[in-house]
């Protein structure tokens, strides 16, 4: 979920469509945008899938399935990457060859649901924050949540305008792409590569590293201290000069 740029890594930025775009929403969306996801037609309810990877272009595209939707007509010939679905979705999305499953979920969904969401192989996860301010340390806590309990990519849905700074946390957080609706125009898209661009992207912290830093002193939370382990490298030492 990260993309690749002579090796910088930087988050992602998927766009949902509820119609074939106008030329120069198009042209927006292909400057700013790293994938495309049908949403659906919001006059006829038809998903244009075929329609949509056509003018996609060599961007991905997805669709967000909606409920009731016959999965065979969204799937069969469209070309479509991968499928976006909550835990309503059709089982039959898992066993799709060469279409990817993202699962969408909501703030607080209890972990032990989302460690099974992670162990049938999804490709990755979207939360989707709703009402919920994108800059509030509650949404960080709950897409680190999120991306431990679950082991996959997480994908963050957003409706509000995002900072460079704000981008840089929500990476140490585990989110590895932004969803954008683009059905209210073309400004928040544009402005969210702007801060993705813009935003630093250090080091990512393990899902599952198990120490502690507060302040300059570091300890593992396996119970050993920091003297312990040198001492164990010292008796380590002397084995190889032996």
């Amino acid at each position: 979920m990260a993309g690749s740029s002579a090796g910088v890594r930087r988050m992602l930025i998927l766009v949902g469509v509820r119609k074939i775009p106008a030329m120069k929403t198009l042209s927006a969306m292909r400057a700013s945008a790293d994938s495309v996801v049908v949403v659906g037609d919001s006059e006829t309810g038809e998903l244009p899938v075929r329609k949509a990877v056509e003018v996609a272009g060599d961007m991905p595209v997805g669709v967000r399935l909606r409920k009731g939707a016959p999965l065979a007509e969204v799937v069969s010939g469209s070309g479509c990457d991968f499928i976006l679905c909550d835990a309503d979705g059709p089982a039959d999305v898992l066993a799709l060859e060469g279409v990817g499953c993202f699962v969408e979920v909501a703030p607080g969904v209890e972990s032990s649901s989302l460690r099974a969401i992670g162990a049938l192989g999804v490709e990755a996860v979207l939360l989707s924050t709703g009402s919920l301010d994108v800059g509030a340390l509650a949404v960080v806590i709950e897409c680190r949540r999120v991306c431990t309990a679950t082991g996959r990519p997480l994908v963050l849905q957003i409706g509000q305008p995002i900072s460079a700074a704000q981008v840089s946390i929500l990476w140490r957080a585990g989110v590895g792409a932004l969803f954008i609706d683009a059905a209210d125009g073309t400004n928040l898209l544009t402005s969210a590569r702007a801060a993705v661009d813009a935003a630093s992207y250090k080091l990512r912290q393990p899902v599952h590293d198990t120490s502690v830093s507060i302040g300059a002193h570091v300890a593992s939370l396996n119970g050993s201290s920091p003297e312990e382990d040198e001492d164990g490298d010292e008796e380590d030492g002397g084995d190889d000069d032996e």
